[in-house]
């Protein structure tokens, strides 16, 4: 269990919004099926919430046990089909979490990484793939197949990711009619 101070503020119009340990937290309660989830108080703006709250738990359903098991599995590569056999689960379910802990990732990269201060240098790279049937082979109405870029940024000296993006060409069709 996280200590109180590992939390911050979720009311985004309160001025200790997303800063730990700033010794505003108060333990306000149990929420949940079991009373096992602490709700916490701001002291500041007043507001109350869920330890959950802001995290890919939050609106979990399943027991904790459950989706931490679904997590690492789809963190070690395993498939969708492959997870939901051995958690047990329903295939609906680990895409769903999987979307949820990729928007999570996704905000918390941008948050923590991409603004980083400790960055000097980037190294930026791209790789061109295509998807199902190369560009030439495309109809009109296949505007997900064909070419496909991939950009990423790293930094230099230490091995992160800073952004990665993917790029659809346009067809040559389109772009010489408009």
């Amino acid at each position: 269990m996280y200590q109180i101070e590992d939390f911050c503020c979720q009311n985004p119009s309160c001025p200790n919004a997303g800063s730990r340990r700033k010794g505003n937290l108060r333990w306000h309660g149990w929420s949940g099926h079991k009373r096992q989830i602490r709700c916490l108080r701001c002291m500041t703006c007043m507001k109350c919430f869920s330890e959950r709250k802001g995290t890919v738990l939050e609106h979990s359903r399943l027991p904790l046990e459950k989706t931490i098991s679904v997590m690492e599995h789809l963190r070690e590569g395993c498939g969708i089909r492959g997870t939901s056999r051995l958690v047990r689960v329903h295939q609906n379910t680990v895409m769903r979490y999987a979307h949820l802990a990729g928007d999570h990732a996704y905000k918390l990269h941008d948050e923590l990484v991409a603004t980083s201060p400790l960055t000097r240098e980037v190294q930026l790279d791209e790789k061109w793939s295509f998807v199902y049937k190369k560009e030439a082979h495309c109809e009109q109405d296949e505007k997900t197949y064909g070419d496909n870029w991939d950009h990423t940024a790293l930094d230099a000296e230490k091995p992160i990711v800073i952004k990665y993006c993917t790029w659809k060409a346009h067809r040559r069709a389109v772009s010489e009619s408009g």
